[in-house]
This record gives C-alpha cells, sequence and structure tokens, in this order.
C-alpha cells in the first residue's frame, strides 16, 4: 500500500455541524517518495521504526467500536508536523486496516470518509486525506469533505517541474489553525478566488507566496532572504516560485537545477528535493 503526501499552498477552512461536510477548499500538490504502509508485527502504530501514540487511530477505533486492535507499519520520506500532511496519510492507511478487522468491503470512499473525520476532530488536516487518495499533482478542491462527499479537480505537472524544501522550524497543525485562523480563512478564499481563474502551477505558486506572506507564514525578512539566496537561479528562470507552509520552505523549479538551488538553500537548513507525485493512493499493492 502506498501513499502520496500532500503540500497545501492556500487553502480557505469551511466548518459545519458534521465532520463529513467540514473541511476546505484549495489547492496543493502530492508529491513522491510516497508512504509505503504494511502490517505491523510490535506495536498499534510504527512510524519509521518508532512505535507512536496518536489520537488519530483513538478516534478510528472509537468509531468502529473496535476491541481487537490492527498493527500498522508506516515507512514515510518526512516526519510529523513538517507540512507534508504526513498524518492524513496515517489516517488514511490505519482506516484501511481497522476496516480489514471489522470484516468491512474496503473501499476508497469508506477509507476516505474514516480518515476524513478522524483528522477534522482531531484538527490535524482539513483537506489532506482527499488530496492523498484522488490527487495526481496540482490537486484543486472544490467542495470540502471526503471521497464521495468532497470533490477535487486535478491539473498534471510538467515532469521536469520538482519541489526543494527546507524545514526552517516546526508547527503542527492545530497550532497552525489557531495561530493563524483568522488570516488563513480570508486570505486563502482570496487566492483561490484567484487561482481557479487562471489554474496554473505558475498561479498556483504566485498565490501561494502571496497566501503565505499575507498570513505570517513567510515573514518579509526571510522573503529577502530566500530571493537573495535565489537571486540567480530566479534570474534564469529556473525558479518557479517559492512558498511557505507552516515552516515548511517550498521552492518549485525545473529540476536540471536541483543540485544548484539544493546547494544554494542548505544554508537555511537540510534541503530536501520531491517530485510531483501524478498518481493516488494504491490500497492493493
Amino acid at each position: 500500500m502506498s501513499i502520496p503526501l500532500h503540500i497545501s499552498g492556500f487553502w480557505k477552512p469551511i466548518e459545519t455541524s458534521t465532520p463529513l461536510t467540514t473541511g476546505s477548499i484549495g489547492a496543493g500538490i502530492t508529491v513522491s517518495p510516497c508512504v509505503r504502509v504494511s502490517e505491523g508485527r510490535k506495536c498499534e502504530l510504527e512510524v519509521n521504526d518508532v512505535c507512536i501514540d496518536l489520537r488519530l487511530t483513538k478516534i478510528i477505533n472509537d468509531y468502529l467500536k473496535l476491541d481487537d486492535l490492527p498493527m500498522v507499519r508506516i515507512e514515510s520520506p518526512v516526519n510529523l508536523g513538517e507540512g507534508f500532511g504526513l498524518s492524513a496519510a496515517i489516517a488514511i492507511a490505519y482506516s484501511t486496516f481497522a476496516l480489514r478487522k471489522i470484516g468491512s468491503n474496503i473501499t476508497i470512499n469508506e477509507v476516505g470518509k474514516l480518515a476524513h473525520i478522524s483528522e477534522v476532530v482531531n484538527r490535524t488536516g482539513l483537506g489532506d486525506v482527499i488530496a492523498e487518495i484522488r490527487g495526481g499533482g496540482l490537486v484543486i478542491r472544490t467542495k470540502p469533505g471526503p471521497p464521495g462527499i468532497g470533490d477535487i479537480d486535478v491539473i498534471p505537472i510538467p515532469h521536469s517541474v520538482a519541489l526543494a524544501t527546507v524545514l526552517i522550524g516546526k508547527m503542527h497543525t492545530p497550532e497552525m489553525l489557531e495561530r493563524f485562523k483568522y488570516s488563513i480563512s480570508s486570505e486563502g478564499l482570496r487566492s483561490y478566488i484567484n487561482f481557479i481563474r487562471e489554474p496554473t502551477i505558475e498561479n498556483f505558486v504566485q498565490e501561494a507566496h502571496r497566501f503565505s506572506l499575507a498570513t505570517g507564514m513567510l515573514t518579509r525578512d526571510l522573503d529577502a532572504r530566500i530571493k537573495d539566496l535565489l537571486r540567480n537561479n530566479i534570474k534564469s528562470g529556473c525558479v518557479i516560485g517559492y512558498f511557505v507552509k507552516k515552516s515548511l520552505l517550498v521552492v518549485i523549479h525545473d529540476e536540471a537545477c536541483s543540485d544548484d538551488i539544493k546547494s544554494n538553500l542548505d544554508t537555511l537548513g537540510n534541503t530536501r528535493v520531491f517530485k510531483p507525485y501524478q498518481g493516488c493512493t494504491t490500497l492493493v499493492e
């Protein structure tokens, strides 16, 4: 089982009286390497060889009234709290194994609904589940909710595109939603409207940059420093643009310049390069 990661560029939260219609509209990119999932051997939830305790799994267990708990092993290229939608991938993986425990027919929609509920109730994500399950490239969330209730559109991304990322801090989603909640709501809607008028990768990055500045996730000082570090790459046309999601700097660029961009960004922190993922979640290998 493999699940792509997802980096949101901008979003507008939409909250209703039920988790199934609560979520967000917005846009983001699914990326690889994917999260790899297999049956666990030593604990309920094992992430990168470490047993962890997440409220996500309790929400799922309680919802299904599970006594015989599944054991799930996650291999991920990233860690929780870094801005890649890993909690959604964990929720998708755990929901799949939990549904198997009760002998339920496994469908993408059933898995997605359970994973989405756990994310929304836990306040760890508002749209990553449907993006990771159904997405594949530049994912536009046009209606909030899980698969079968929410809706998305997808724009394929050229194979020459890559994403260089630098973790410039650490911020979990509940903290982000509380700290930036008013600006995320107003600026997210503005970016979404501007983007859907011209849904291209270039306009996505432009709006994601504007959103991260307007919300305060990207400070003016850091913006100036990034521009200085990447000035030659920007001048050459290699950099399409950049933005910050939570504490994750994302530079979208031509893959041919990845080594040069990585070298320039390493002064900010460890730089990792990812590729857009044009596929979606696979429940069966």
